[in-house]
């Protein structure tokens, strides 16, 4: 039992330091997709109303690892996660999610271990383990929620920019420019 504990308190350090490692890299990078962001956005000659500036923050942002990152893409469900992850507010990658979910579940057993056991070593670990999800799939319900509530606010700035004469394109920018996120994305790093 005792060597059980330890592993188990191995595994959730050695799982926690990656974790740890992976946001900081993460973070670090941050500033530079911004800047390879811009830049591609200038160069391609195509900006707010021409590319979806979400496709562009989240392009290739499975992982920060390249072999974790070719890992991921061969599984069908990292897909899903990252439109998922595509659709919140949220700067993280895939991996980071899988870490946090498999960090959350390896805390869940040790509480396990710790408690009564019986059905808790199946409930605790696939609870803690889906809370890191059920926080994203909360952060995106919030984020669309927030956007339904902008978008006539939106619809309206552009009716009236095409009703003083200005181009379609022009009243685009004026809502990407003056208008909070989600529904401009002028605010996002």
């Amino acid at each position: 039992m005792k060597f059980l504990l330890i592993g188990v308190g191995g595994l959730t350090f050695f799982v926690l330091l990656e974790a740890l490692a992976y946001t900081l890299r993460f973070l670090g990078d941050r500033k530079k997709d911004e800047l390879k962001r811009r830049l591609s956005a200038l160069g391609s000659g195509q900006g707010m109303g021409g590319q979806s500036t979400i496709g562009v923050l989240r392009m290739g942002k499975l992982a920060v690892n390249p072999a974790i990152d070719a890992m991921l893409r061969s599984l069908k469900v990292s897909a899903r996660l990252e439109t998922l992850l595509e659709q919140t507010e949220l700067e993280m990658t895939v991996a980071q999610l899988l870490a946090y979910m498999m960090v959350g579940g390896v805390l869940g057993f040790m509480l396990a271990v710790l408690g009564s056991g019986g059905i808790m070593f199946i409930v605790l670990p696939l609870m803690f383990g889906l809370l890191p999800l059920f926080f994203v799939l909360f952060k995106r319900n919030q984020r669309s929620t927030k956007l339904s509530q902008q978008l006539p606010d939106a619809l309206e700035m552009m009716a009236r920019s095409l009703r003083a004469g200005h181009a379609l394109s022009s009243s685009f920018k004026m809502v990407a420019t003056e208008m909070p996120t989600p529904v401009s994305m002028h605010g996002r790093t």
